[in-house]
């Protein structure tokens, strides 16, 4: 009787190898400090949402950034009930500006409506936002409370930090819509309309041209027979002057706000036969002008 094969060693499988999470590097504001080689105090704010929220020890690496463009490489250097240092250690490359100058001039927004907008708006990379306040706006007087400006800086602050924007934009005091208009000096003016306002304008003439946001050819505006500008026509005068971007509130523009727009020379835009919510406009026509002018960027700020 043949004597029995001996066991064979059970093969283990190949191990698949361990997928790594990159470890996500904290980025701390700092505004108003000349960022050099050498130790740096955080601010109230940023010490304890790195000593209590990240639970960060001596040693841990950190970006540090200035809001105008400044960025460090730095270690956490001490952590006490007195301050917290970190030591800066090398400048570091910030992330490229949108090469465009977009302000966002808003109305404001009720709640976190409005935050939610600010948000966006930093991470899409608008250079400003301006707040402003229309014939149906839902906020009134409350509008320009100096803690709103407060909060919104707070919320954009917050973007560029998550989104790795080494630039926070100003958010400018609340202005009445005829002021907010005066201020878009030689900047591109878009008007963001629904497609039966355009149909309602007065006689197309020049300041009442249309933009259309696909194609290169002009080409009349759908359903209206008015004359279209194409963003790409747009490109060459946006990237010199910048542009000036009008959304409206929940309860829509007056006629005449569109009226007197059109009559300062914005240009009315519509993205498309649907009609978009108030809080979300700017975050889709952001992305429509960062999509027509996205080779367009530029360096942030030397030191």
């Amino acid at each position: 009787m043949p004597a029995p094969e001996a066991a064979q060693p059970h093969a283990s499988p190949a191990q698949e190898p361990t997928a790594t999470i990159p470890t996500v590097t904290a980025r701390l504001h700092v505004a108003g400090a000349r960022l050099a080689a050498g130790p740096l105090e955080l601010p109230s704010d940023e010490a304890h949402h790195l000593q209590h929220v990240l639970r960060a020890r001596v040693g841990t690496s950190v970006r540090v950034f200035d809001g105008a463009g400044h960025e460090w490489d730095a270690r956490v250097a001490r952590i006490d009930r007195r301050a917290v240092l970190v030591d800066l250690v090398a400048p570091a490359a910030a992330r490229p500006e949108w090469g465009v100058e977009v302000v966002l001039a808003q109305a404001v927004l009720r709640g976190e409506r409005m935050d939610e907008v600010v948000r966006d708006a930093t991470m899409l990379g608008v250079a400003g936002v301006q707040p402003m306040t229309t014939a149906h706006d839902a906020v009134g007087g409350r509008a320009g409370s100096p803690r709103l400006r407060e909060r919104w800086l707070r919320v954009a602050i917050a973007s560029a930090k998550q989104c790795g924007r080494a630039v926070v934009p100003p958010i400018a005091a609340v202005l009445p819509f005829d002021a907010a208009i005066v201020a878009r000096g030689d900047r591109v003016g878009l008007l963001l309309v629904e497609p039966a306002a355009v149909a309602r304008l007065p006689h197309p003439g020049r300041g009442a041209v249309a933009v259309s946001s696909s194609g290169e050819e002009a080409a009349p505006l759908s359903g209206t027979g008015r004359p279209t500008v194409s963003l790409e026509e747009l490109r060459t005068q946006a990237c010199a002057s910048g542009a000036h971007v009008l959304v409206g509130p929940e309860g829509g523009w007056e006629p005449g706000e569109i009226v007197g727009a059109v009559a300062a020379g914005y240009h009315p835009w519509t993205l498309g036969a649907l009609t978009l919510r108030a809080d979300v406009m700017a975050l889709c026509a952001l992305s429509v002008l960062r999509y027509s002018w996205r080779e367009v960027l530029r360096d942030p700020p030397g030191p």
